[in-house]
């Protein structure tokens, strides 16, 4: 602001003691984007970490009556403690079996 603006907005007499106070830097780090690994990449870094056991979660679009029916089968064979039983589990499964098919 310029000193009449100043003296107009604080309502002072226009001495140059009045120092208008500086305004906080508000300038952020710019950040970089993070690279989108390659499917391949992520496999190769996971499987020197992973065991017999290990999992690594990963996301899936499925048709929408899929997961309805997973739900529905999971519960049906806990009661019937019927193996495998929980959803991950069926999944992993029905995989394997796929790929066992298909190489």
């Amino acid at each position: 602001m310029s000193r009449e603006e100043l003296t107009f907005v604080t309502g002072g007499d226009d001495s140059p003691s009045t120092v208008p106070a500086e305004k906080p830097k508000t300038d952020r780090p710019t950040r970089s984007p993070k690279a989108r690994s390659a499917v391949a990449t992520v496999a190769a870094e996971a499987a020197p970490d992973s065991g017999p056991g290990a999992t690594v979660s990963m996301t899936f679009r499925l048709p929408a009556d899929l997961p309805a029916q997973l739900i529905r089968t999971s519960a049906e064979r806990r009661v019937q403690r019927k193996n495998p039983s929980s959803q991950q589990a069926i999944v992993a499964e029905a995989l394997k079996e796929w790929f066992e098919r298909h190489r």
